[in-house]
C-alpha cells in the first residue's frame, strides 16, 4: 500500500497537482475529543444533523467515505495480499492510516464485519488529523486503556463519540423498553445507523447498561456474525466485478489514475500496476464512476 501511495504522490507531482492538506497533523493528541470532532465535522462537512439524516448504516458509511475522499484522502477496502489465499484476519489488521500532507491513505480490512467499517474509517481519520501513520488491530471491544500517549485508545474514543454522541444516544435509549436489552439495543442502533456492538459498548461506558449485559450482548453478536460469514462463503455469485473493484479501490484512486490515463500523462501499464487491475477493465471502471 505504501508503494501505491508513492505512485500517486509521483503522479500528482508530475501533473503539478500536489496540494497540501492543512488538516493532516493539524491537532496534537492532547486535544479534547470534542474539539477534534468539531474539526473533522467542519472539514468534511458532516454536521450531526446530516449524519442523523442517513437512512441506514450503509448510507452513513458511504456519506463519510465520500466526504473523506472529496477532502483528498484515498480510502481503500482490502482484506488480502492479492488473493483470497492471503486473507488477513481482522485481529491482525483492522485499519491502516498512511499520513501524508498530499496523498494520505486509509485502508480498511474487508474481512472485518461490514458494520465495523464506519468505526474503523473514523478511527483512521483521527490518526490522520494527528499526523500519525499507524496499523490498527485493537478491537474497540477488547477493553479500554485511556492512558496518556495511547493513540489507539484516543482514536477509538473519537470514533465512538463521533458516531454516538452522548445526548442523542441517551435520549433514544430512554425512549426504549429496557425489559429486553437485546431488542432495545437493536432498535437504538438502527435509529442511529450504527452497529449493535458499538451501540451496546457505548451504552455500557455511559453506565446505561451493566457490564455483564454488555459482554453477553457482545458474545451474541460475535456468534451471529460468524454464522453470517460462513453463510456468505457458501453462497454462489456476488456483486459485479466492477462494483466490487470500485468499492475496494475507492472513487478517489480510480478517478485520479484513469483521469491521468485519459489525458495521456500515465501509461496503461503504470495505471494497471497502481490499480492492480487489467487495462481491459478500465472502461468498465470508468463507467462505474458515473453511477
Amino acid at each position: 500500500m505504501r508503494a501505491r501511495q508513492d505512485e500517486i504522490l509521483a503522479l500528482l507531482e508530475d501533473d503539478d497537482e500536489l496540494v497540501e492538506l492543512p488538516f493532516i497533523g493539524s491537532l496534537p493528541m492532547n486535544t479534547p475529543i470534542e474539539q477534534l470532532i468539531a474539526s473533522v465535522r467542519q472539514t468534511l462537512d458532516i454536521p450531526l444533523a446530516r449524519q442523523m439524516q442517513c437512512g441506514d448504516k450503509d448510507e452513513l458509511f458511504r456519506l463519510i467515505r465520500n466526504q473523506v475522499e472529496k477532502a483528498g484522502i484515498f480510502v481503500q477496502i482490502q482484506g488480502n495480499l492479492g488473493s483470497h489465499h492471503t486473507n488477513i484476519d481482522p485481529d491482525e489488521f483492522r485499519g491502516l492510516a498512511l499520513a501524508s500532507k498530499y496523498a494520505p491513505f486509509i485502508v480498511i480490512n474487508g474481512n472485518d464485519a461490514k458494520a465495523a467499517h464506519t468505526f474503523t474509517l473514523l478511527h483512521e481519520i483521527a490518526h490522520l488529523w494527528l499526523g500519525e501513520s499507524g496499523l490498527s488491530n485493537r478491537s474497540v471491544f477488547s477493553g479500554d486503556v485511556f492512558e496518556d500517549g495511547d493513540i489507539e485508545a484516543y482514536c477509538n474514543r473519537f470514533a465512538g463519540d463521533f458516531l454516538l454522541p452522548r445526548e442523542q444516544l441517551l435520549a433514544v435509549w430512554a425512549s426504549q423498553d429496557h425489559g429486553n436489552v437485546y431488542q432495545a439495543v437493536q432498535v437504538v442502533a438502527r435509529e442511529l445507523n450504527v452497529s449493535r456492538a458499538a451501540t451496546a459498548h457505548r451504552l455500557w461506558k455511559l453506565n446505561a447498561i451493566e457490564e455483564p449485559q454488555w459482554w453477553d450482548l457482545y458474545r451474541r453478536y460475535q456468534d451471529e456474525w460468524k454464522v453470517r460469514r460462513e453463510r456468505q462463503k457458501e453462497q454462489d455469485g456476488g456483486p459485479n466485478y466492477y462494483v466490487t473493484t470500485k468499492s475496494q479501490l475507492g472513487t478517489a484512486l480510480i478517478s485520479t489514475v484513469l483521469g491521468a490515463v485519459s489525458d495521456g500523462s500515465l501509461s496503461y501499464t503504470r495505471a494497471s500496476r497502481i490499480l492492480g487491475v487489467n487495462p481491459h477493465s478500465f472502461d468498465g471502471l470508468q463507467a462505474r464512476l458515473m453511477n
